[in-house]
């Protein structure tokens, strides 16, 4: 068990600006065969209707994704990974750095542009489960991008913004901006969320590009 969850994803539009790009892209994604499609107001409603149906245009929603715990899907991996023959060694130490015109270049002289991109989150108190899909709002404000949040089969919610500007760095303390700046944006988007408590929240790092797509395809170098 990997804590996994097909909950659905749901990106919600209140303006013609969202609208427009959750309609562009789900053209993309259905060309692809993805299990996306674009619902109403009224139908979006029938699916999470908690949502604050105030300017509520309508949204996307895919109901095959899901959530599970990167704890246990990663153990998962290394577990087979085992069983199928392969080595891993932990603690290693390292002998040799390759440095070239004063920088730092990886063994097989490809230099990547990942950057740590910190971004913070938090988790409540367990309620009882109201909530399937997770939501997604890509509406910028002050400070974020966009947010999300979903509730976990343990019944705490989960929730976390894109900051603007990106915050590029390795600090993974918490700031005071964070928990004012998303909870007001989650209390708009869903009301009822007023009262839960919030237990805790952190900020962790993100491996990002400089354009937030990964990096895929063969090294024509090497």
């Amino acid at each position: 068990s990997i804590e996994w969850i097909r909950g659905g994803y749901t990106f919600v539009a209140y303006g013609e600006r969202e609208e427009g790009i959750l309609k562009d892209l789900l053209t993309v994604q259905q060309a692809h065969g993805l299990n996306i499609s674009w619902l109403e107001a009224e139908s979006l409603l029938q699916t999470v209707p908690d949502l604050n149906p105030d300017g509520l245009i309508g949204g996307t929603l895919s109901p095959e994704d899901g959530s599970a715990s990167p704890l246990l899907a990663l153990h998962a991996f290394y577990k087979h990974a085992r069983a199928t023959g392969a080595e891993f060694r932990f603690g290693e130490k390292v002998h040799e750095i390759l440095v070239e015109d004063g920088a730092v270049r990886a063994m097989v002289g490809i230099e990547t542009p990942v950057a740590p991109d910190s971004h913070e989150a938090g988790v409540t108190e367990p309620v009882a489960p109201f909530l399937g899909p997770m939501v997604v709002d890509i509406r910028p404000a002050p400070g974020s991008a966009n947010f999300y949040f979903y509730q976990h089969h343990t019944g705490q919610l989960i929730f976390c913004i894109t900051p603007d500007p990106p915050i590029v760095g390795t600090d993974r303390r918490e700031t005071s901006a964070f928990l004012p700046m998303v909870s007001r944006r989650m209390v708009d988007l869903m009301p009822r969320l007023r009262s839960i408590k919030v237990r805790r929240t952190w900020r962790g790092l993100y491996p990002m590009t400089p354009d937030g797509a990964p990096v895929v395809g063969w090294a024509r170098e090497a």
